[in-house]
């Protein structure tokens, strides 16, 4: 009885080793893709996607037939906001650029043209795993 004890603590502690070296190993690649992830999202010129985000708001506004209450309303800003964002009157804070963008980036109207025009970047949809999200949750594309 006691060499089967003897035997099972034995095998426990082999498995024990060994889901620690994979965890190690998990670990120091979830770091590694960690700091890529990072350095890619660095390497966006946040005040450039915004100022050329600007220019677009109405034309993307129109495409999704919306008004400045309802787009308003879905990003969390007020009306008086929003609408001093698009009059160029406001500065768009990073937070709402990426609201409004995803927005209409899920907009089967809006997405081309967010793409065409560059204002969503492979290097901002890798930081944020949109396309494998996509992927994920919807198929290849919807």
């Amino acid at each position: 009885m006691r060499h089967d004890v003897a035997c099972w603590v034995a095998v426990f502690e082999a498995l024990i080793i060994e889901e620690l070296h994979t965890l190690r190993k998990f670990c120091a690649n979830l770091q590694g893709v960690c700091m890529n992830t990072l350095e890619s999202f660095r390497r966006i010129n946040r005040e450039e996607l915004i100022d050329r985000f600007i220019y677009e708001l109405p034309i993307l506004r129109s495409r999704v037939g919306m008004t400045q209450d309802e787009i308003s309303e879905i990003i969390g800003v007020s009306r008086q906001t929003y609408s001093s964002i698009e009059t160029r009157k406001r500065k768009l804070s990073w937070t709402t650029y990426m609201s409004l963008l995803m927005v209409f980036y899920f907009n089967t109207d809006t997405r081309e043209a967010l793409e065409s025009a560059d204002l969503f970047p492979e290097d901002l949809k890798n930081t944020l795993m949109i396309n494998h999200r996509r992927e994920e949750n919807w198929g290849v594309d919807r």
